[in-house]
This record gives C-alpha cells, sequence and structure tokens, in this order.
C-alpha cells in the first residue's frame, strides 16, 4: 500500500513538473487596442508653447514579466511623440535611435529625449518621426492621446 502511494506521488510529481514546463514555455498573451488616429499640424506649425507642433500619439506602460507572468521590476511609463524633421534628416535615424540625435540636419526644437522611429513621409516632404520618452507616473496620468507635447500638465514639468 505505501509503495502504491510511493509511485502515486512520483507520477502526481512528474505530471506538475511537466505542466508548469508547458506553462513556463508557453508564449504570454498581448492586448491589442484600437484607437482613433491622432492628427498632427501641418509643418511649420508651432505648437502653444512656441515650439514646432509636437503631439502625443501614444500612452503605454511598459513592464518586465518572469516566470509564470509574475511582474517584476518597476513599471516604465511611456509617451510617444510625433514631430516633423526636415526630410534629409529621414535617412539619418535608424530605427530606436537616441533621441536627439548628433546630425545637425536633424535638428529641432521640439523638447524631448528618447528613443527615435521614422514613422513616414509627409506629403509636403518632411520626415515624421516619433519619439519615445519615460515620464513620471503623474505626467502620464495627466496627457491624453492628442495633446500638445511639450505638455502644459502642471506634472510634466520635470
Amino acid at each position: 500500500m505505501k509503495r502504491d502511494i510511493k509511485q502515486i506521488l512520483a507520477i502526481a510529481a512528474g505530471a506538475a513538473v511537466i505542466v508548469l514546463g508547458v506553462m513556463a514555455v508557453m508564449g504570454t498573451s498581448a492586448t491589442t487596442e484600437v484607437h482613433p488616429s491622432v492628427d498632427i499640424p501641418t509643418p511649420g506649425e508651432q505648437g502653444p508653447t512656441g515650439t514646432p507642433a509636437a503631439v502625443v500619439i501614444d500612452l503605454h506602460q511598459e513592464q518586465e514579466t518572469s516566470f509564470f507572468g509574475l511582474r517584476k521590476g518597476e513599471t516604465r511609463y511611456v509617451v510617444g511623440v510625433q514631430f516633423y524633421v526636415p526630410a534629409t534628416c529621414a535617412g539619418l535615424i535608424p530605427d530606436d535611435v537616441a533621441w536627439p540625435v548628433p546630425d545637425s540636419e536633424c535638428s529641432t526644437e521640439v523638447p524631448i529625449i528618447g528613443v527615435a522611429t521614422v514613422a513616414g513621409i509627409a506629403a509636403s516632404g518632411e520626415a515624421i518621426i516619433v519619439v519615445n520618452t519615460d515620464v513620471p507616473t503623474e505626467c502620464f496620468d495627466a496627457i491624453n492621446r492628442g495633446d500638445w507635447w511639450p505638455s502644459d500638465a502642471p506634472e510634466c514639468d520635470s
């Protein structure tokens, strides 16, 4: 009888290890949200602060996951800001490059530091880029898609 219990426990432990292994190997799920488009002003237009027009087009949170989808580390609050740069700049910006880039051809007065990606070319010829930048939680909660950048929310002053 004791021998049967040991075999049953061994089989149950083996099955548990297999189930845990399968759960660890399986990918995590992702939720896709579809938002209405955000219009960017015309090239040359200025925002409320007098800097070139820049608009918040994306807000998302990032956090690393570990074994079984448990969260680890701190949550990052990321704002995606879209604006125009000279057309010659498009070829100088590889995907996911630190912004601002050192090339003077890409200089702009938009006050933002982050990671840039070329989003396309405007009908007028300017390059459109998106820069993702980390912001404090309070700033993240105070702004919305379609808002001007830099934000006039006091929570975003830092």
